[in-house]
């Protein structure tokens, strides 16, 4: 290579060595916050409609509250006879249901033609255990559960309105933390609390590929992303799960680390394409992007504490988008605040472009640079092996 392509090749790998891997300053601000309740209502978390219009969100006792996704205003407060905390719930790929678990073995079904909640009967095969996790498979055929001390079951509903439930054999025997299921196809992962990570097939058999000892919290399956799942554990570690459909034995799970981040992780919500946000306690998120292989921080807490002290102390429980960067966070107390993006996502989207333009020139240069070097090279051998030949 002449001088002048080495110097460019060695001025393209310095820019990519210094492309920026992180952000380091919050990429959205906090506007408006709606109260669901004028005191904490200790919600645990929210599952969204499978169309986006609105979502579930509940808790301790009986707060049951349906909110619209793009007029957080408009919510309603729905009422059921019962008393148990509730946990997780999903929505039926049908999108005309959802199933709400909690402890002592409840689970409600959720009807979206009449806004009513009614008592599924799951105490009948459930017994006493706390149910914490809950997710349809693909083609809404079944659900599965998961509970304390490794319990799982693969249940749906009978037109009676009760249950059908069987239990799943080889579970193992620490709580159930998460279970999520690719949309596409019946495949969906388990995260335990020490047990590692598993994997159920169309045939509910599971299969254990590894992650064990970490205490994994939660698992979420990026909306049509290629069988990828990525689960989040206690002690900041993110784990990329690639499920092969044809031998699922041959699954494979990427751990890495994020010790630099303050606080600790509490959830994991789908947001856009192949990004995930994690929430942090104290009051902070994080963008991972299974794609880039890279997290960075979303919403810092010192930004948090910035716009409402009182605020930044609260657990984050979910959080959706409503397109083009703009959404909203849910808490635990029952406070939604909007977030839209800041004067820096918009500078780093500019740069981007800005660096991906200079990376194509830089790739074209180098060609053109060694297509110029080699030409001449090339005839000179051409015309070396003709002298040969005669």
């Amino acid at each position: 290579m002449s001088g002048r392509g080495k110097w460019l090749f060695v001025f393209f790998s310095f820019l990519i060595l210094q492309a920026p891997i992180a952000i380091g300053e919050s990429v959205v601000g906090l506007g408006k916050v709606i109260s669901i309740h004028d005191s904490d209502i200790g919600l645990e978390t929210a599952v969204s409609s499978n169309d986006g219009n609105f979502l579930l969100t509940f808790g301790v006792g009986n707060s049951i509250y349906k909110i619209n996704s793009t007029n957080p205003e408009n919510f309603d407060e729905i009422y059921f006879n019962g008393s148990d905390d509730l946990i997780d719930a999903d929505f039926h790929p049908s999108d005309k249901s959802a199933l709400i678990v909690g402890e002592n073995g409840v689970v409600l079904r959720f009807s979206r033609s009449d806004n009513n909640v009614t008592d599924a009967g799951g105490r009948i095969f459930f017994g006493q255990t706390e149910l914490m996790a809950i997710s349809w498979n693909g083609d809404g055929s079944w659900s599965y559960i998961g509970g304390q001390d490794g319990w799982l079951w693969r249940a749906r509903g009978t037109e009676n309105g009760g249950l059908d439930v069987f239990p799943i054999e080889d579970r193992k025997i620490s709580d159930v933390t998460g279970i999520d299921c690719i949309r596409e196809r019946n495949f969906c992962i388990i995260s335990t609390k020490s047990d590692g990570i598993g994997i159920i097939d169309d045939d509910h058999k599971i299969t254990w590929i590894g992650g064990n000892g970490y205490p994994w919290k939660d698992v979420v399956c990026p909306k049509n992303a290629d069988n990828v799942c990525i689960a989040i554990s206690d002690e900041k570690n993110i784990a990329t799960i690639r499920i092969n459909i044809f031998m699922v034995e041959d699954s494979t799970i990427e751990v890495i680390q994020l010790l630099e981040l303050e606080g600790l992780f509490t959830d994991i919500f789908y947001y856009e394409g192949s990004k995930s946000l994690i929430s942090l306690a104290p009051f902070s998120i994080i963008e991972h992007d299974y794609v880039e292989e890279r997290s960075y921080p979303w919403l810092k807490n010192s930004d948090v504490s910035e716009y409402n002290s009182e605020i930044s102390g609260e657990l984050v429980i979910y959080s959706w988008t409503v397109g083009q960067g703009n959404g909203w966070i849910l808490t635990s107390p029952g406070n939604i605040i909007e977030y839209t993006p800041s004067e820096l996502r918009e500078e780093n989207q500019f740069f981007d472009e800005i660096f991906a333009v200079i990376i194509v020139g830089l790739v074209a240069a180098i060609l053109l640079t060694t297509f110029v070097y080699a030409v001449p090279k090339v005839k000179e051998i051409l015309h070396k092996e003709r002298e040969k030949s005669q």
